[in-house]
């Protein structure tokens, strides 16, 4: 009876792996395709006056809205990929402190934290059709200068990530160690969107080159790689077999 439901539990986690995995399918169609729909790629320029933004948000408001709307689902389908990619980070340091993990979803729930901010400031900015121009302006560059600038958690999350993989002695890693080199340089990426507040053009602005473009298509290919060795490495462990996240029998201490 304690077989049939241990090989029970294990296809149950078997299959909320799978359910993670493709949840971050799911984000990356999801958030692309709002984004596209609000009209967030490409990004407006800071150049341009609050009158013209202004106009922007009045012809698109219904669009900006639903965009928004939908990145905020997307960031609720980003976690459970974030989270099983932790699980397997702690597999990696089984055995020693799993300051890595915790590292890692750390900085992955405060960067979706701030992401959620954003698309609540964005549908702030839309609410109102007789907001002042200078103020929707206001709330609409700080929601682009949060998510290109607040680079501290990104950082965090990828170069711990980038550790794990360099670092990973297990028989069966999830990853290639290119990854982790790859991981580690999205990190960097990320530095050139801590200064988009002294642009208003330029590859250094919010919707620039350095700022928003590499750190987006660095993103979006990170995540996708992720998706793809993730995936393989779940299909390719026998339903019924042992967790690699069971519990491990304590290390015997030699008493001083």
């Amino acid at each position: 009876m304690d077989t049939i439901g241990t090989s029970r539990t294990r296809s149950v986690d078997h299959t909320i792996q799978l359910f993670c995995v493709w949840s971050g399918v799911a984000f990356v169609v999801v958030f692309l395709a709002s984004w596209l729909t609000a009209g967030w790629i490409p990004p407006q320029p800071p150049s341009w006056d609050a009158q013209t933004l202004a106009a922007f948000y009045a012809e698109h408001r219904t669009a900006i809205r639903a965009g928004q709307i939908g990145a905020l689902l997307a960031a609720g389908l980003e976690l459970p990929f974030f989270l099983v990619v932790a699980g397997h980070i702690l597999r990696i340091e089984r055995g020693r402190m799993p300051v890595l993990t915790m590292l890692y979803a750390a900085g992955a729930v405060i960067l979706n934290a701030l992401v959620v901010i954003c698309c609540l400031g964005w549908l702030i900015a839309s609410f109102r059709t007789d907001l002042e121009p200078t103020a929707l302006q206001s709330w609409h560059d700080f929601c682009w200068i949060v998510f290109v600038s607040a680079f501290s958690p990104y950082v965090v999350m990828m170069g711990s990530l980038g550790v794990a993989v360099l670092t990973d002695e297990t028989p069966d890693p999830v990853w290639p160690r290119w990854v982790g080199y790859f991981s580690l340089f999205v990190a960097l990426s990320s530095f050139g969107g801590a200064v988009a507040v002294y642009f208003k053009t330029g590859p250094l602005a919010y919707n620039g080159l350095i700022a928003f473009w590499l750190v987006m298509v660095g993103f979006m290919g990170w995540i996708t790689i992720m998706i793809v060795c993730v995936h393989r490495w779940t299909v390719r462990q026998p339903v019924g077999a042992g967790s690699v996240f069971e519990a491990q029998p304590p290390v015997p201490v030699n008493p001083a």
